[in-house]
């Protein structure tokens, strides 16, 4: 489905997310149940916040540093593809802390 909707980009919507459900075989019953529901748009409007709040603007997205109680300290953002390397480069100094 993910790729279905990537290759689709310029047509997202309600039309065509009702072609891919019955293209892709969903059970269409539930599917409008979902759709039509305040509480599930809700939910995707929240995940969709939490990205955007700290800078996210795309994927791949990465944010590379330490929980410290639940909240991520000493961040560093990674966007957009990268080199395997670059990982390494942000990981290594959190390994010596």
């Amino acid at each position: 489905m993910k790729d279905s909707l990537f290759q689709n980009q310029r047509k997202l919507g309600v039309p065509l997310y009702k072609d891919l459900a019955q293209s892709h075989q969903l059970d269409l019953a539930k599917y409008e149940v979902c759709l039509n529901n305040p509480a599930e748009g809700e939910k995707v409007d929240k995940d969709l916040l939490y990205g955007q709040n700290p800078g996210v603007s795309g994927i791949p997205h990465f944010f590379v540093g330490l929980l410290n109680d639940g909240a991520l300290v000493k961040a560093q953002r990674l966007a957009g593809a990268q080199p395997f390397f670059v990982s390494g480069v942000l990981v290594r100094p959190l390994t010596m802390l």
